[in-house]
């Protein structure tokens, strides 16, 4: 009896794969016109300027400049989120198409632990460099700096970090099958 070298899923699981990547995607256009629709960045930008204490609020100039560079940080911490959710599409995808061993689903894996890493490390900058941006030429004593560490952030961290490394883990555990096929 010849064995498959390719290790698929089941077709109860491989459908459960594609719909929760197509629930995703309907579910990453809706928040992705959301965005636009209700103007999330400037939503943003206004919940940031109200955490300024009165005084400074009185000797910051919001400058064409520092408004462009604020709306751009907000969007690479938008942009960061929606990256993982097309990592998570993608996982979902070959995981309902492709061998569950194979380089497209670890390389997948991997991806998606990175995205869900760097948006926790963008979520600790975003709400440093935002103050710092808006109060950036104010006079001494006039400009804020506020660092923010939650435990959400942290486990976040974690979490991408353990996805990478549980592909990588995966990756080398299919390279060593690979190696003992090649002996049989």
């Amino acid at each position: 009896m010849k064995m498959s070298s390719r290790k698929m899923l089941g077709p109860a699981t491989r459908r459960w794969c594609g719909i929760c990547k197509w629930f995703l995607a309907v579910g990453m256009v809706a928040i992705f016109v959301l965005v636009i629709y209700t103007n999330i960045p400037e939503t943003a930008v206004g919940a940031y300027w109200e955490v300024l204490q009165p005084e400074i609020q009185a000797v910051t100039q919001p400058t064409p400049l520092k408004m462009f560079l604020i709306h751009a940080v907000i969007i690479l911490g938008l942009a960061a989120q929606f990256a993982i959710g097309l990592a998570m599409f993608r996982l979902f995808h070959v995981f309902q198409y492709e061998d569950v061993f194979g380089d497209k689903v670890l390389k997948t894996l991997r991806f998606l632990g990175l995205t869900i890493f760097i948006s926790a490390i963008w979520s600790l900058i975003q709400p440093t460099l935002v103050p710092l941006l808006m109060t950036l030429d104010n006079p001494p004593g006039a400009r804020t700096v506020s660092v923010a560490l939650s435990s959400n952030t942290l486990i976040l961290m974690i979490t991408g970090a353990m996805v990478m490394i549980v592909g990588q883990v995966m990756m080398v555990g299919a390279e060593a099958v690979d190696e003992n096929r090649q002996f049989v």
